[in-house]
């Protein structure tokens, strides 16, 4: 399945998501199982739990680079993937780390690409989006888009990362 065939039918919010997540070279690749991917669950903006089946997720590879980068700069893991996920804490305060597993045999249509870079963000009291003007969280760092009607009868199980 090509780019093309992968966006067709996705809402325009979703498309945004996808262009405003990734850097240039954005790519529909198949995902084999049996495989595992990582993402962070936290609360949003609303101090309401982001939803465990969410599009963004990286790849077991990533998760032990992370792991071991972290401990080379004696930092917390979650910092660490803060900055190369680009994760900003207006989108979520990367409170638990969730994998994905899938099983063997099955083939699963992703898009893949280096995440973008952001400018740190909050909410304020009002729930508006408010950018730290002198902080960047660089990105860089291989995911992965899928859609969620496609993962979600695959478990997830939370882990413990700090």
């Amino acid at each position: 399945m090509n780019f093309a065939e992968f966006t067709k039918g996705l809402s325009e919010r979703d498309l945004n998501e996808i262009n405003s997540g990734f850097k240039s070279n954005v790519t529909s690749v198949d995902v084999h199982g049996p495989a595992a991917f990582y993402r962070f669950i936290g609360l949003n903006g609303h101090d309401k739990p982001n939803e465990i089946y969410g599009h963004w997720w990286f790849s077991e590879q990533t998760f032990m680079d992370f792991e071991t980068r972290a401990k080379r700069l004696e930092i917390q893991f979650s910092q660490y993937a803060k900055a190369r996920l680009a994760l900003p804490d207006a989108w979520n305060s990367k409170l638990h780390v969730y994998k994905l597993s899938l099983p063997p045999g099955i083939t699963i249509p992703a898009l893949r690409g280096k995440g973008r870079g952001q400018k740190e963000s909050y909410r304020d009291e009002n729930y508006k989006h408010q950018f730290h003007s002198n902080v960047s969280l660089i990105g860089g760092d291989d995911q992965y888009y899928f859609k969620i009607t496609d993962i979600q009868k695959y478990p997830v199980s939370q882990i413990v990362k700090h």
